[in-house]
C-alpha cells in the first residue's frame, strides 16, 4: 500500500480553488465535510454523560415516524420499538446516525449526480446494518456511508479485557447485554488532488443486570483526510 498523507485546511483550500465546475463542487463538499467532522470530533472529545444526553435530540413518537420516512432505508430497529423507547439513549443515537447517513448520501448525490445503492443486512447474533454505496460517478470514484446497529451479550473474554483496563462491570451470572452502533463513511473523489475523507462515529453501551437501568457507555468519534 502507498503512504498516506494527512491534509491541513490550507491544502484543502488550495485544491478547492484550483478545481472547476462540478469537480470544484465536489472539492468544496469534501472540504465542508472535513470541517464539519473535525469540529464535531473536537467538541465530542469533551463530552460528559449529561452533555451527551443533552446533545442528542429527543424525539416524540410522531417525529420518529415522520423522520423515518426520510431515511435511506427503514430503521434497523422496528419503528414501534423506537417509539416505545423514545427516551432511551440507544433510540436517540440510532435516529441520529440514520439521519446523518441520509443527509450525507443526499448531499453526495447532489454533487455527483449518481444514486446510492442501498443494501440492508442482518447479523445472525442480533442486529441489522444498512450500507449505501455509489461508484463510478462524475465526481466520486466510490463513496460509502454505512451503519450497523447490533446487540447481544458481551463475551466473557471481552468483559475480562474491559475489566483489565479498569472498568467495573457487574453482570448477573456473567451476562452483560450490550448494544453497539455507529455511522462511518469513506469518500474517494476521482480527482487525485482532492483528499479522501473518512469518518467513523461509534456508540457502545452495556447494561449491568444486577442493577436494572444502570448502564455504562462509550462514544468515540474519528475523522481524517488523507491521500
Amino acid at each position: 500500500m502507498g503512504s498516506q498523507r494527512y491534509w491541513s485546511a490550507d491544502n484543502v483550500q488550495r485544491y478547492c480553488k484550483s478545481a472547476t465546475g462540478r469537480t470544484r463542487r465536489g472539492a468544496l463538499l469534501v472540504a465542508g465535510v472535513a470541517a464539519a467532522v473535525v469540529g464535531f470530533v473536537a467538541s465530542a472529545s469533551h463530552f460528559q454523560r449529561a452533555e451527551m444526553a443533552t446533545m442528542i435530540p429527543k424525539t416524540e413518537e410522531t417525529e420518529i415516524s415522520e423522520k423515518c420516512k426520510k431515511f435511506m432505508s427503514p430503521p434497523c430497529t422496528d419503528v414501534k420499538v423506537l417509539q416505545q423507547k423514545k427516551e432511551g439513549m440507544c433510540t436517540r443515537m440510532e435516529m441520529l446516525i440514520m439521519e446523518t447517513q441520509a443527509e450525507f448520501c443526499r448531499a453526495l448525490e447532489e454533487v455527483d449526480g449518481g444514486k446510492f445503492k442501498v443494501d440492508k443486512w442482518e447479523r445472525k447474533e442480533g442486529g441489522v446494518g444498512i450500507s449505501c454505496v455509489v461508484q463510478d460517478g462524475k465526481v466520486f470514484e466510490k463513496a460509502g456511508v454505512n451503519l450497523p446497529v447490533v446487540f447481544g451479550n458481551l463475551t466473557e473474554e471481552a468483559a475480562e479485557q474491559m475489566r483489565s483496563r479498569g472498568k467495573v462491570l457487574k453482570g448477573k451470572d456473567g451476562i452483560l447485554p450490550f448494544c453497539a452502533m455507529g455511522v462511518s463513511s469513506v469518500i474517494h473523489p476521482k480527482n487525485p488532488h482532492i483528499p479522501t475523507v473518512h469518518f467513523n462515529y461509534r456508540y457502545f453501551e452495556i447494561e449491568e443486570e444486577d442493577v436494572p437501568g444502570t448502564k455504562q457507555w462509550r462514544y468515540r468519534p474519528d475523522s481524517y483526510l488523507c491521500q
